[in-house]
């Protein structure tokens, strides 16, 4: 299978993630999906623009509120674990 492709339920399970408020700084959805490893869709979390795409707050830019708040990807993603299984 290849994990590049984009089927129903991945895009089901990625319109969940950008539904929910940002990981890091809260802000309400929609937010963008943020692949912990490329391909891999079901391993996403939810950032909005800054946190995901700001050149000074952004994972892809300095990730000063990741520092300051003390977070990675996979606290992030424990975090939208459990707001995915919360009924």
């Amino acid at each position: 299978m290849n994990s590049d492709r984009i089927n129903a339920a991945a895009r089901k399970h990625m319109a969940r993630i950008k539904s929910l408020p940002c990981g890091v700084c809260g802000q309400p959805g929609p937010s963008e999906a943020h692949h912990i490893k490329q391909g891999l869709h079901f391993i996403c979390i939810p950032l909005c623009v800054d946190c995901h795409r700001g050149p000074f707050n952004g994972w892809h830019g300095q990730r000063r509120i990741w520092n300051v708040k003390k977070l990675d990807e996979l606290a992030v993603l424990s975090q939208t674990i459990e707001a995915l299984t919360k009924g």
